[in-house]
């Protein structure tokens, strides 16, 4: 967990995607992560929903209050899990 929130905390990539595959152990799925506003964008092959993948959503929600304490920012108990995400279906991004 720690050598990606390193690759968050490089200033280089706040103002960009950073793009994560991921092997499930049953097949590889795509996040495109969005740092700096906090939106993480699912991708699966298969058509799954990210409210399947809990042990995903939990780790980069982690991943992002880390950096966020890292990084300094204060946010209240009503927004630390206010971290978006999107399930891209197919046929989206024509």
């Amino acid at each position: 967990m720690q050598k990606i929130v390193s690759i968050f905390l490089d200033n280089r990539v706040i103002d960009k995607f950073v793009v994560a595959p991921i092997n499930t152990g049953q097949h590889w799925v795509l996040l495109a992560i969005n740092i700096k506003m906090e939106i993480i964008y699912y991708l699966d092959p298969l058509h799954n929903d990210i409210n399947m993948r809990q042990d995903l959503k939990k780790l980069f929600d982690m991943v992002i209050q880390t950096y966020r304490a890292q990084r300094g920012y204060m946010v209240s108990k009503a927004k630390l899990s206010n971290i978006k995400w999107t399930t891209i279906k197919e046929g989206q991004f024509q």
